[in-house]
């Protein structure tokens, strides 16, 4: 049977425990992540840059861009006592400068850790194409006429016309580091005067600005020549008529 000196020596041991295991707790907290590299140099990373690091085991790392939670990284676990970690934002990220940080939290307690070091990166603005025909001096009496133009290397090439989409390229690629490109409307274009512009794709997703706008217009064909019958007389033969 439990005593009021009993109670007392529990009391006392508890409190013990207490002043003992809490400042063991606070002295060893759940370290922070570690960012070791942005990946930025293949087509896909260049506007969704690769982020790898380090975490403590059995936690889960929240990725934060800008000050503003984005989203949590995916974790390998490596069963040695440090896990390593990826992220890859799922949309290109807009062009200018970023800064990113991870904070780690425990699978069990949740108990989160104090932020990374922060590292800061750069989006670059994707260029945007060039047009070059038709323009301004165009008058045709084509329907279809051919969009060509210059666009950035592994770029597919969005065309509008009159403010609608029309169309886009297929993936662009020259060893020069600058592509040439050649579109024809997939629908006939009204008699009169048209604008065209263009934007650039890149394989991460990331769009450039709209090109240079160019106008051009489409006329009545000219009548077509009437052929009347061949003729043969005394000046001509079967095989040579007058036509």
């Amino acid at each position: 049977m439990f005593n009021t000196r009993n109670i007392f020596l529990l009391f006392i041991l508890a409190l013990l425990f207490n002043i003992i295991a809490v400042p063991n707790v606070l002295a060893n907290p759940i370290s922070p992540p570690i960012i070791l590299s942005i990946e930025e140099e293949d087509a896909l990373s260049l506007a969704r840059p690769l982020v790898l690091g380090l975490a403590p085991e059995n936690t889960e790392v929240l990725i934060y861009i800008d000050g503003s939670f984005f989203s949590n990284a995916w974790v390998n676990q490596a069963h040695t006592g440090t896990d390593n970690f990826y992220f890859q934002p799922d949309k290109p990220l807009a062009a200018g400068r970023h800064v990113i940080m991870a904070i780690a939290k425990d699978s069990v307690s949740l108990v989160l850790s104090a932020p990374s070091v922060e590292w800061e990166f750069f989006i670059t603005p994707l260029p945007a194409p060039t047009l070059i025909a038709p323009n301004e001096a165009t008058i045709t009496g084509q329907v279809k006429p051919l969009i060509t133009g210059l666009t950035l290397n592994n770029t597919k090439v969005h065309v509008f016309i009159d403010g609608a989409l029309n169309g886009q390229t297929d993936n662009l690629i020259h060893k020069s580091g600058t592509a040439n490109f050649a579109y024809r409307p997939f629908l006939n274009l009204a008699i009169g005067e048209h604008i065209v512009w263009a934007i650039a794709e890149d394989a991460s997703g990331r769009k450039s600005q709209i090109s240079d706008s160019l106008r051009f217009r489409i006329e009545e064909p000219m009548p077509a020549p009437v052929i009347y019958e061949p003729v043969v007389n005394s000046q001509t033969n079967a095989a040579q008529p007058f036509i």
